[in-house]
């Protein structure tokens, strides 16, 4: 989720910029890894060694990712589930970081927008937009936190630049000033256990995702 469903990800599971073993014996959650960024992402943590525990809505997608990553010897745990439901996130939390060992990484990439001018937008689809958009990052980072405290590790929250201009007949993916306050305040609150707690924002063009994704990850591997 995050770029149309035609982004290709196969050149960031083949590129020549991958290090491999770069995040060797590290636990990694990606949500809304069906497809687009988050695909790319979850192909990206496996290839350098992760194991990576990986959501979405999209069961087919879901397991076109899985496949690919089983398929190259990569160790991966999937469950299927709408992250407007809290009690699924939490229970995808735990039982992640049993079937991995532990939580190292929390990427919260799934996001989503309506494509509808604000005279067609509706009260059920603006909170429809805000609990996938925030209130699941908040959850997610929630219901992982016994794990990252353990591990002193890491949360990467995928923003958008769509949230940061008005684009005429989208309602914004991300309401950008209360993503940004939400990751600071989480950032804040961990600063003391120095654990990172960062916010991308990747380039609105599909052709030009694999290079943060690249950033990220050696960030993370540090």
């Amino acid at each position: 989720m995050g770029v149309d469903d035609e982004f290709d990800c196969r050149h960031v599971w083949d590129g020549a910029a991958v290090t491999v073993g770069a995040l060797s014996g590290k636990h990694a959650i990606v949500t809304g890894a069906a497809s687009g960024l988050g695909r790319a992402i979850a192909l990206r943590f496996a290839r350098t060694g992760a194991f990576v525990a990986l959501c979405d809505r999209d069961a087919e997608g879901l397991e076109e990712t899985a496949a690919t990553i089983r398929a190259a010897g990569g160790s991966v745990f999937t469950d299927v589930f709408d992250l407007v439901d809290t009690k699924a996130i939490l229970a995808f939390a735990e039982a992640a970081g049993a079937a991995m060992g532990g939580i190292d990484i929390v990427c919260n990439n799934a996001a989503l927008a309506i494509r509808n001018p604000i005279e067609l937008q509706d009260e059920e689809g603006w909170d429809f937009v805000q609990q996938v958009n925030l209130k699941s990052v908040f959850f997610m980072v929630k219901s992982a936190l016994p794990f990252l405290r353990a591990s002193k590790g890491n949360v990467v929250n995928i923003s958008s630049m769509a949230g940061s201009f008005g684009i005429a007949g989208r309602f914004a993916p991300i309401q950008p000033g209360r993503y940004k306050r939400r990751t600071n305040r989480v950032r804040d609150e961990q600063s003391r256990q120095r654990r990172l707690i960062a916010e991308i924002t990747p380039p609105t063009s599909p052709w030009s995702l694999s290079q943060p994704v690249g950033d990220f990850y050696r960030l993370l591997s540090a």
